[in-house]
C-alpha cells in the first residue's frame, strides 16, 4: 500500500470505528490468524482495508534479458543455473481503497472515480450491523445443528454399543449351551463306560482313575460348575529359544 493511501486508509479505519461505538462495536487483533476483527453484535467480523491495484504485462528489462539469456547460454557449456525470476505481470497501485467486512457472509465497498468510502459512510455502519446480526443467526442455526448431530450421534452410537453388547451376550449364552449341552452327553458317555466296566468286571484302578478325570474334565466344560482346570486353565507354555542358554 503506497503512503498516500495508507494515510487514507488509516483515517477511514479510525472514522468507521467511532461510527461503530454507538452499536457496541470495538476492534481487536487477532495476531495468531493476522486478522483485524470488529466484535460486536453477538459476533465477530474482520475488517480489512486494501488499495487497488491494477495489472498489465511486465516488460523484461535489459539486466533481465541478459540473466535469461545467460541462462540459456549456459546450456552449450553444460553448467545450467537457475533460471532468473522474471514476473508475468506488473502491479500498479490506484490510491483507492476497498473496504471489506467479514467472510461468509461479507460485503465490499469500493472508492470509485466519483465517490470515496468516507462519503458513504452511514450507510456502510447500517450495513455492517445486518451483517453482524445475519452472521450471528448463521453462527446460532450452525451451533443447532452442531449440537441435533451430537444428540443424534451419541444416540446411534448407544444403540451400537447396545445390539453390540446383545450380540456378545447371546454369543455367549449359545456358547454356554453349547458347552452345557457337551458336558451332559460326556457323562452319559462316561456312566456307560462305567456301567461296562462293572458288568464286564474290569473296573481296575486304572478305570476308576479315568472315570475320575473324565468327569473333572466334564465339570470343567459345564459353565453352570465352573471348574477349573489345572491344565487347560494354565497359561501356554512357552518354546525354548536356543539365544537364552
Amino acid at each position: 500500500m503506497t503512503r498516500n493511501a495508507l494515510d487514507r486508509a488509516l483515517r477511514l479505519a479510525d472514522t468507521l470505528l467511532k461510527a461503530l461505538e454507538p452499536s457496541g462495536f470495538t476492534a481487536r487483533v487477532d495476531e495468531e490468524k493476522g486478522q483485524t476483527l470488529l466484535v460486536g453484535g453477538g459476533t465477530a467480523l474482520t475488517i480489512s482495508i486494501v488499495e487497488q491495484v491494477t495489472r498489465t504485462s511486465h516488460t523484461p528489462t535489459r539486466a533481465e534479458v541478459r540473466a535469461r539469456d545467460r541462462y540459456y547460454d549456459s546450456f552449450r557449456v553444460g553448467d545450467r543455473g537457475e533460471y532468473p525470476s522474471i514476473p508475468q505481470f506488473d502491479w500498479h497501485p490506484t490510491g483507492r481503497l476497498t473496504l471489506t467486512v467479514g467472510s461468509w457472509p461479507s460485503r465490499k465497498w469500493n472508492d470509485t472515480e466519483r465517490s470515496f468510502i468516507d462519503s458513504r459512510l452511514s450507510g456502510i455502519v447500517a450495513a455492517i450491523v445486518g451483517l453482524a446480526e445475519a452472521k450471528r443467526a448463521k453462527e446460532e442455526e450452525e451451533e443447532r445443528r452442531r449440537r441435533t448431530y451430537e444428540e443424534a450421534r451419541a444416540r446411534y452410537e448407544a444403540q451400537v454399543r447396545a445390539r453390540n453388547e446383545e450380540r456378545r451376550q447371546l454369543r455367549s449364552l449359545f456358547r454356554d449351551a453349547s458347552r452345557l449341552q457337551r458336558a451332559n452327553r460326556l457323562r452319559e458317555f462316561i456312566a456307560a463306560v462305567e456301567d461296562r466296566a462293572r458288568q464286564d468286571g474290569e473296573l481296575t484302578l486304572e478305570k476308576l482313575q479315568w472315570i475320575e478325570w473324565a468327569r473333572a474334565k466334564a465339570d470343567w466344560l459345564d459353565p453352570l460348575v465352573r471348574r477349573s482346570d489345572p491344565i487347560l486353565d494354565a497359561p501356554e507354555p512357552e518354546a525354548p529359544s536356543f539365544w537364552r542358554f
